[in-house]
């Protein structure tokens, strides 16, 4: 697991922030996978249905991401 604390978007560009978030989420994304390896079918298939929303969460950041990039 990794530390959140002293994680402020104070003074930080809209662009920084998205990316990364999008790469905080892909480590969130890593653990979650670990732990449906470890736990039982039911709860697995939550945590991995969880995941997928992940990914769809993530290219989502990333689409917006690239719009952000195209604007400026």
């Amino acid at each position: 697991m990794h530390d959140h604390s002293g994680h402020h978007s104070h003074g930080v560009t809209p662009e920084a922030l998205l990316s990364h978030m999008a790469e905080h989420n892909r480590s969130h994304l890593a653990e979650l996978e670990h732990l449906a390896d470890h736990l039982p079918d039911a709860a697995a298939d939550q945590v991995q249905a969880a995941c997928d929303l992940y990914r769809q969460g993530n290219e989502l950041l990333a689409s917006a991401l690239l719009t952000l990039k195209e604007s400026l």
